[in-house]
């Protein structure tokens, strides 16, 4: 693959002149040697005691043994560094470089690559020939899951393991779980939960998967951990979009993509927008409701909940919850309504209830985009391979058909057989 470009995104000093020309040009080489890999060129601007304190790991000393970190990592990534100083300056034979930045690394081995935010302070000195050399550089972690900087970091970990992390995006910052084989060659899975819920209640799914594949699972924006749209009325084609830039993100090139409900429809416009990156696309339930029926859930199912000083919301919130376990839909308690499988354990419905909480602000605003998305038009323009329901067939042109294994009433609480069926037909579907 082609290195990645340096980018560098300078911002002004509070005054011109605290800037110093000859540190800038200094900072400017440094982070262009890590984005070019030239690990030669990071070591010679160090001194021969320089110390360095790496976030997560212990505190190196002197040139040499600094130099054998850098050469090890860059060994075993390809680094992308994007800056952004606050302060270069010079005072005499001293000088200081601070700042922030995001760096993605993308494994050589293969494996999937991910970004990391932290904050760095290095201080120089001059030396004999006038030249800036490092004397102490200490980075610090901001939004780094898995804060390593030796060659031996695994993102992935053991395989079949999902963990959480973080990636960042203009607006802030994407929640998701990750996981799957330490090194495969498998198309990974983009699997985006039906709301309004997390990612978090598809766990035991997302392990079962993890051992055959890579797995990426982001919240939607404004759900679970998330964060929440930028603006009050978001259209979907914003939460697509913004699945993109969290795949952007993540160094997912292309990938195979998993959608049910409101994911379905998100799934559908990512298709539409980039179908060069999804491999295949793979939708379970999808809803085509018209007219009144339409009105009545939009106006329902998912409200604008606002927390209030009583704490009013969070007892209607947990009530929600108990009826959404209970009636279909949960806003109509009519006999008629009444799903007739009791409710989920009490700490499935602790664990449910408060993701709930965390996104009752903003749960509503993915769903007010979904109830306007116009889902039947949509489908008849996908160009991609596409594997959808036996009853959602007739909606699909050319769609293969797939009758997803039953996973029982909640898939917190599913066998481990059922989840390791459901996950082996993702793996069949998706092949390589």
């Amino acid at each position: 693959m082609n290195r990645p470009t340096f980018v560098l995104i300078a911002l002004l000093a509070s005054s011109a002149a605290a800037e110093d020309a000859t540190v800038r040009k200094f900072h400017d080489a440094f982070f262009a040697a890590w984005n070019e890999g030239d690990a030669d060129a990071l070591v010679e601007r160090l001194t021969e005691d320089t110390v360095y304190h790496p976030m997560g790991a212990e505190t190196l000393v002197g040139r040499d043994v600094i130099g054998g970190s850098y050469r090890s990592f860059i060994d075993s990534f390809n680094v992308r560094m994007d800056v952004t100083p606050e302060v270069l300056d010079a005072y005499g034979d001293h000088g200081m470089m601070q700042g922030t930045y995001t760096s993605t690394l993308t494994p050589k081995d293969g494996r999937p690559g991910w970004s990391r935010s932290g904050r760095y302070h290095m201080d120089l000195v001059r030396n004999v020939d006038g030249d800036w050399r490092i004397a102490r550089e200490v980075t610090q972690m901001t939004a780094d899951p898995t804060p390593r900087l030796m060659a031996e970091a695994n993102p992935t970990t053991s395989d079949g393991e999902v963990r959480r992390r973080f990636a960042d995006i203009d607006e802030g910052q994407v929640h998701y779980w990750q996981g799957g084989p330490a090194a495969s060659n498998k198309t990974p899975l983009l699997f985006l939960h039906p709301g309004p819920h997390s990612a978090r209640v598809q766990k035991p799914l997302l392990d079962a998967i993890a051992t055959h594949r890579p797995v990426y699972a982001p919240d939607i924006m404004g759900m679970g951990d998330s964060s929440p749209p930028p603006h009050l009325e978001p259209d979907l084609s914003y939460f697509a979009d913004a699945v993109l830039r969290f795949a952007d993100a993540t160094g997912l090139e292309s990938f195979a993509l998993y959608g049910s409900n409101l994911s379905a429809r998100i799934g559908v416009e990512i298709a539409l927008q980039q179908p060069e990156r999804v491999r295949t696309l793979i939708l379970n339930r999808m809803v085509f409701f018209e007219g009144d029926t339409l009105a009545t859930w939009a106006a329902g199912h998912v409200p604008n909940v606002q927390p209030d000083q009583e704490g009013a919301y969070v007892t209607f919130l947990w009530s929600r919850l108990r009826d959404l376990n209970t009636y279909v839909p949960w806003f109509q308690k009519g006999a008629e309504n009444l799903r007739g499988k009791g409710l989920p354990s009490a700490d499935i419905l602790h664990l449910s209830f408060v993701e709930q909480v965390k996104m009752a602000p903003t749960m509503h605003l993915a769903f007010d985009a979904y109830w306007a998305y116009p889902l039947i038009e949509k489908l008849l323009h996908l160009k991609v391979q596409t594997t959808v329901t036996e009853a959602d067939a007739k909606r699909v042109p050319d769609a293969e058909i797939w009758a997803p294994t039953p996973l029982g009433g909640n898939v917190i609480s599913a066998t481990p057989g059922a989840l390791a069926a459901r996950a082996a037909q993702f793996d069949k579907i998706i092949g390589d």
